[in-house]
């Protein structure tokens, strides 16, 4: 378990660019981030994930979904497991005076298919990073050793129809069928094309290759 929080934090520091990761104090001659003798002061606010965005892309540990790939004459399914989760609020001096909060969460993946050949079952991952890029304005973006992503943004909060910067668009929010029930969902392009129903998270996506895969069980917790 350790490892997997230990790889969470790693993405997260890596592809934020709010993260203060130098390592100076204020004896480091230049150091722009450093932090003034005596320490910051506290933040007067803090940037909250929305819960708007959270009932779409966090969940807890032991969460899982089978997704099963459609127009095939086999049956292939892939399990996603949520197997850890990081949570935490960072001060960040760039955007004084207000912290952030930054989530991380770490899934497996059981179909081999979808990463090189030879990758081990524990190294089959996909992580989601929020990010607060301003104090009202969130990121999310999915880090992976899948063939078809190495990394890129697929959300934002506020979410806006059309173009949201140059990694995807948001196409629509309407309904999708899934088990005999419609449910609501953000509909996005971007490495992927995919679907995101509120408390139930990715319930169909077309990656590069152009296969379908859709939700076809699930147990969550968030």
């Amino acid at each position: 378990m350790r490892k997997f929080a230990n790889l969470i934090l790693c993405f997260t520091i890596v592809f934020s660019i709010s993260v203060v990761t130098t390592g100076c104090d204020d004896e480091t001659p230049g150091c722009v981030d450093c932090p003034p003798p005596g320490g910051w002061p506290p933040p007067n606010d803090t940037a909250l994930a929305p819960q708007e965005l959270l009932d779409l892309v966090y969940f807890k540990d032991s969460s899982w979904w089978v997704y099963q790939m459609q127009d095939t004459t086999k049956d292939i399914f892939d399990t996603v497991r949520v197997v850890g989760v990081d949570r935490n609020i960072y001060y960040n001096p760039q955007k004084f005076p207000f912290a952030e909060e930054q989530i991380g969460v770490f899934f497996l993946h059981s179909f081999e298919g979808l990463f090189n050949e030879g990758t081990e079952p524990d190294k089959r991952y996909q992580n989601y990073s929020i990010l607060a890029q301003d104090f009202d304005f969130f990121s999310v973006y999915a880090a992976s050793q899948r063939i078809d992503l190495t990394w890129s943004y697929f959300l934002t909060y506020p979410y806006l129809m059309g173009k949201n910067g140059s990694n995807f668009e948001v196409v629509d929010t309407n309904a999708i069928l899934l088990n005999g029930n419609y449910h609501r969902s953000i509909h996005t392009k971007g490495w992927a094309e995919l679907w995101i129903s509120p408390h139930i998270g990715i319930t169909k996506f077309i990656p590069p290759q152009g296969k379908t895969w859709q939700l076809v069980k699930y147990s969550i917790k968030q």
